[in-house]
């Protein structure tokens, strides 16, 4: 049964994985959006006008 082969070891194949590896993804994440949210305020501090549509 190649279903069966397939399952096996899954689990372990799956957590392997970068994406799994929860960790290191959230301070990334949070990095970004603390990199994004400084951007933004320093883009007002300097006048820049933000609308509901940006550019």
């Amino acid at each position: 049964m190649w279903t069966l082969q397939l399952k096996q070891g899954l689990r372990s194949r799956l957590q392997s994985r970068p994406a799994w590896n929860i960790d290191p993804y959230t301070r990334d994440f949070e990095a970004a959006l603390r990199g994004m949210w400084v951007a933004l305020c320093e883009g007002q501090a300097e006048g820049e006008e933000l609308g509901p549509n940006p550019r």
